[in-house]
């Protein structure tokens, strides 16, 4: 894979989030890095950026640039900030959409976007807003996208009654009863995560469902490089991935991940 790594050393992932919806920790999850560690942010000609103008969380979005490339140091993945579509914001999505079409146009695979992360938060009233539907509805991009319910540990409070055994299930139901139908359907590669803010937790699921997403050897060939950061998922699913690959290529359908963990 020595070609592969030569022409596309780095996987680009738009992350897409609303206020407080947990992205800084799950990037900082998936680049095995700590939680005062800061990113490393260059721009779209390879300069280096100030971090205050990047400002992780968005506070003035008059500075934000969302080509701005953000990694960590030692990481192989390069994330792109949408910095939220806010309900009945146009400008903003027709930013973020024009931002996709035009790393869909480049020839090399290094220079394209490769999978969109869109963050929708749990712990309020309304996680699906009016501007999520129409960003999924105008969706016409080339690159996967995985939704990523954060902070679903809320919902499975809220929705939790007397007597439930299962109140995790519960909260799934839910989501793919109400939410999912406004964001294309269940079939949409959706992941849940809870408790992020604790320091042992990690999102394993996210990496497999992003890479189940992938429909391009190649390409999900360059996601797992990209993992070579984090030595403890790598040696637990090594066995896999390269089954994964291989039953891929041969066009068979691959059984449940958890057979082999």
């Amino acid at each position: 894979m020595d070609y592969i790594r030569k022409d596309c050393r780095h996987f680009r992932i738009l992350i897409m989030e609303r206020a407080n919806a947990g992205k800084t920790t799950i990037l900082q999850k998936v680049c095995n890095v700590n939680p005062d560690t800061k990113p490393i942010v260059h721009d779209k000609e390879g300069e280096k950026v100030a971090i205050w103008l990047l400002l992780v969380h968005c506070i003035k979005r008059g500075d934000h640039n969302i080509e701005h490339q953000i990694t960590y140091e030692g990481s192989a993945f390069i994330f792109h900030d949408s910095c939220g579509v806010e309900a009945g914001s146009k400008e903003e999505l027709e930013r973020v959409q024009d931002f996709i079409s035009e790393r869909s146009s480049h020839a090399q695979l290094k220079e394209q976007l490769h999978a969109i992360w869109y963050c929708i938060s749990l712990d309020n009233d309304r996680p699906v807003t009016s501007a999520d539907e129409d960003f999924f509805k105008d969706y016409a991009g080339k690159a996967p996208v995985i939704v990523i319910f954060t902070k679903f540990e809320a919902l499975t409070v809220k929705r939790w009654i007397p007597g439930d055994q299962n109140p995790t299930q519960t909260a799934q139901n839910y989501v793919e009863q109400y939410y999912m139908p406004l964001i294309g359907g269940t079939s949409r590669a959706h992941v849940y995560l809870s408790r992020m803010n604790e320091p042992e937790k990690q999102c394993p699921e996210l990496t497999d469902k992003t890479a189940r997403a992938i429909d391009d050897t190649v390409l999900l060939r360059v996601f797992v490089m990209a993992q070579r950061n984090n030595i403890q998922l790598l040696v637990k699913q090594s066995i896999w991935w390269a089954a994964f690959i291989n039953v891929r290529d041969l066009g068979l359908t691959f059984p449940s991940k958890g057979q082999y963990t």
